[in-house]
């Protein structure tokens, strides 16, 4: 989480930044795009005003084009990393008080434990219990502790039961870093069911 000192938000080191490219940074009410581009650095509002998404998506989106379409065209382009949510079926009534949510994760790599060192390719899950994943912007820590977030990050890396009331629930299903920092790819999925 960025840190605010006389007027001045924390988005990190220069380390982190030349590492990882870019992070969102949220403060003062604004979530900013911070980019290091061969050793300088740029911010902008995370918002494309054309479309009104995240423009961290975007630069993933490019990124991952960019590099794909460098490659000699011999080298089959990389594979790019899914989630889908396989159950419930979206609209379904499951019987409470828990509610399995399974997940299909497909060409990334879990980590087991979270809190491992941050290696690129791999991820854990989050579920998010009636929270959009625009919670949490790209490239800020999940947060730990709270039962709208719960981290799996041991066995079961692709399956939850969650404690859920009576009534429709959204479950949105979050990838993160084992530093639990949230991802742009795979794109965040969501399911909305009734428990009874």
């Amino acid at each position: 989480m960025a840190a605010t000192t006389e007027g001045y938000i924390r988005a990190g080191t220069v380390e982190d930044f030349k590492a990882r490219g870019c992070a969102a940074v949220t403060g003062g009410g604004h979530t900013i795009a911070v980019f290091c581009q061969s050793g300088q650095f740029y911010a902008v509002d995370n918002r494309c005003p054309h479309m009104g998404f995240p423009l961290l998506v975007l630069f993933v989106l490019i990124a991952t084009v960019a590099f794909t379409s460098t490659k000699p065209a011999a080298t089959p382009p990389a594979a790019i990393p899914s989630l889908k949510i396989v159950a419930p079926a979206i609209g379904a009534t499951v019987t409470g008080p828990k509610g399995k949510v399974e997940v299909d994760a497909k060409n990334w790599k879990t980590v087991a434990p979270a809190g491992s060192p941050v290696t690129p390719g791999e991820r854990h899950l989050h579920f998010f219990i009636d929270v959009p994943a625009s919670s949490v912007a790209v490239g800020q820590a999940i947060p730990t502790g709270d039962p709208k977030y719960v981290h799996a990050g041991g066995a079961l890396l692709t399956d939850r039961e969650l404690e859920l009331s009576p009534g429709q629930h959204t479950i949105t299903v979050v990838a993160a870093n084992a530093a639990h920092i949230a991802l742009a790819s795979p794109t965040p999925q969501s399911v909305t069911f009734t428990v009874k």
